[in-house]
């Protein structure tokens, strides 16, 4: 699962195209298996859900991405694992 570029707002209008930074994202899954997060393929961390269970909650993480324009949320489970994302809500912020 990939997002669009994340749009957090600003008060002049949008925030597209200009400097966002994410601090930290809340991922609420539904029975969902292990799976990995971050903002290219290359810096996937490893969510902390035991492997082999299924988990239903929120994970509050530290988003490992530095200032970019096209600020998006990456989330991969494991082959076989499922993955329900209810929602992603995050906290950052934008920059002129």
């Amino acid at each position: 699962l990939v997002t669009l570029p994340i749009d957090q707002g600003n008060p002049y209008g949008s925030s597209h195209g200009i400097i966002n930074r994410l601090h930290s994202i809340i991922i609420k899954l539904y029975k969902s298996g292990h799976c990995m997060f971050g903002s290219t393929e290359a810096d996937l961390e490893v969510a902390q859900i035991e492997a082999g269970t299924e988990f239903t909650g929120q994970l509050k993480v530290n988003f490992p991405a530095s200032p970019d324009t096209q600020a998006v949320v990456q989330i991969e489970s494991e082959e076989n694992a499922p993955l329900t994302v209810l929602g992603i809500v995050y906290q950052g912020e934008g920059y002129e």
